[in-house]
């Protein structure tokens, strides 16, 4: 794997609880997902929030009223594969939460997140039962590379 020494990486933890991921993992992440798909990121920051924050997001800049685990707010076009910047606002209530829902190690959770913000960045999608599979076997492909899968 490749070192992408142009990508700037910013961590925010404003959830109010611990989360077990660090800027250097964050990091680790992009590198693989650049190499992985041919794309790379100029900007990567990822902010956890807590589920009042996460939900109000949800309502404004996508008219749902629930919680989510990640949204995904790109900056650069969607066509762009170089030099991609985004904001990937993670619920680390929300992603605990799915820790016991699907019987995952902690970190390996957060990290399939991060995973997913970073995919639909690098061009896929989940709005069809088909990209949701295609999408969900790449985040697997990444744990596994990563040696996070549980």
């Amino acid at each position: 794997m490749t070192s992408n020494p142009g990508t700037e990486v910013v961590f925010l933890n404003e959830s109010g609880i611990g989360v077990p991921v660090s800027e250097a993992d964050i990091r680790f992440i992009a590198d693989a997902i650049a190499d992985g798909e041919n794309v790379s990121f100029h900007l990567v920051e990822v902010a956890y929030v807590d589920e009042n924050a996460i939900k109000a997001l949800n309502n404004t800049y996508l008219g749902k009223d629930y919680i989510t685990d990640i949204i995904t707010f790109p900056y650069s076009s969607a066509d762009q594969t170089n030099d991609i910047e985004v904001t990937l606002t993670c619920c680390a209530q929300r992603i605990d939460e799915q820790t016991a829902e699907f019987g995952t190690e902690r970190k390996a959770e957060f990290c399939r997140v991060i995973i997913h913000g970073l995919l639909h960045v690098s061009g896929y999608d989940d709005r069809t039962d088909s990209d949701s599979l295609a999408i969900r076997n790449r985040e697997n492909y990444y744990l596994d590379l990563l040696n996070l899968a549980t």
